[in-house]
């Protein structure tokens, strides 16, 4: 009689089954052996672009990877020529994931990624009609032209003038109408109740208070541009400060009206429906896995050893770089004039230790607003099971979610 098979243990299983994809070609010999799976997990890449040897970045329900914002301690941080500052465009462009500002990742997002059809098979849009609609979504996304600058009659050749009434007219009635939004959000969500005790009250009247400054700030932008005879240049970073100011508020929109009551409510998952929001990255899976189930673009920063032979794998592709929408030259033309873009900050200025980037950067703002967070990267390495995005959503004087990891090099190239 023959003998029967030993049985195996279930750590000689598990060596069987489960192992790291080591090296590129591994990972894309995997990709093309993918067999179709009927359910993508926070881990899973429906896509995978490579950032270094060590370091990949997946998403779970975007089918392209963008830019990640990283600022190399040896260059000199400056304006673009179209008046941006490019992967750090806060609300234009996917940043990493920060509990201070978690509204950050619930703005619109930028056409030239959801819209793309090289990017995505078919445009990202509200299919479950749930985002607040805006009579004119794309003022944010408009791009500043010199038909759109009248000059000064008053003073012939000083180029100093306003944005013609059109324009100015189309950035007025996007502003009173968001007004007019946050006025009605706060009646709904942030009104505190006879029976609410001290904290909460004080926790509301915070909230309060912080969008009705970002609200000011957005509607003396405006003020600014309507009052103020300027040469095209500043004009030109004025506009692009309402630009932000305006995302920034329809975001916060968003976020206290749609996004705030899914991550508090762990039993809501809708991965299927992703929302055209400009999303964040993370390195932590904990805060992949909530925004993946909320339905937000998510993009997971990875060690390469997390990409095992268990790992799903769709599509690898390059990483989009910011360029695709910001105008990477530093010259700021206006017909015969050229003027080179402001350098608003020099590298050996960010001290990294307890400062943080935007209390350094506060005093370039325009608007003494925030328009840049974290110019390093920021990721860490995969988080504990018990680490969870705040289900409060916002605090204050919270610490920055992500933090830098102990094996991170933000230096050219990521290379340790």
């Amino acid at each position: 009689m023959a003998p029967s098979p030993e049985t195996p243990s279930p750590d000689m299983a598990l060596e069987d089954t489960l192992r790291i994809l080591d090296g590129k070609r591994v990972i894309l010999a995997a990709a093309k052996q993918q067999r179709p799976v009927d359910k993508l997990k926070a881990s899973d890449c429906r896509c995978l672009a490579e950032l270094s040897d060590q370091w990949w970045i997946s998403s779970p329900n975007m089918t392209f990877v963008p830019e990640v914002p990283v600022h190399h301690p040896d260059q000199v941080f400056r304006m673009g020529a179209d008046g941006m500052y490019g992967a750090f465009e806060l609300f234009k462009w996917p940043q990493v994931y920060d509990e201070q500002y978690p509204h950050g990742m619930a703005s619109p997002g930028n056409p030239a990624l959801l819209r793309n059809l090289q990017l995505v098979s078919f445009p990202i849009e509200d299919e479950v009609d749930v985002l607040p609609v805006f009579a004119d979504p794309d003022v944010p996304w408009w791009h500043f032209s010199n038909q759109d600058f009248k000059p000064a009659l008053e003073i012939p050749g000083a180029q100093v003038g306003h944005l013609q009434p059109k324009a100015l007219q189309r950035l007025r009635d996007a502003v009173r109408e968001v007004s007019k939004q946050v006025q009605e959000c706060v009646r709904r969500h942030l009104d505190p109740s006879p029976d609410d005790p001290p904290p909460r009250v004080r926790y509301l009247e915070d909230r309060v208070r912080f969008i009705w400054r970002q609200t000011k700030r957005l509607q003396s932008a405006v003020v600014r541009l309507e009052e103020i005879p300027m040469s095209t240049f500043d004009i030109a970073q004025w506009f692009r400060e309402l630009q932000r100011l305006l995302l920034e508020i329809r975001g916060w929109l968003i976020y206290i009206d749609i996004l705030m009551p899914r991550i508090v409510a762990p039993g809501f998952h809708d991965e299927r429906h992703v929302l055209p929001l400009r999303g964040a990255f993370t390195g932590r899976l904990s805060v992949a896995e909530t925004l993946f189930r909320c339905g937000v673009p998510v993009w997971w920063v990875r060690p390469a050893y997390t990409l095992t032979t268990s790992t799903v794998i769709l599509r690898v592709r390059e990483v989009i770089p910011a360029s695709i929408h910001f105008n990477p030259k530093f010259e700021m033309k206006h017909g015969k004039y050229s003027q080179q873009a402001p350098t608003w900050l020099e590298a050996r200025a960010f001290d990294n230790l307890s400062e943080s980037v935007v209390g350094q950067l506060r005093r370039f703002s325009l608007s003494s607003q925030p328009t840049l967070r974290k110019v390093a990267a920021v990721w860490e390495a995969p988080a504990e099971p018990n680490e969870s995005v705040a289900e409060d959503g916002s605090s204050a004087n919270a610490q920055c979610d992500d933090e830098l990891a102990a094996n991170f090099s933000h230096s050219a190239g990521f290379e340790g």
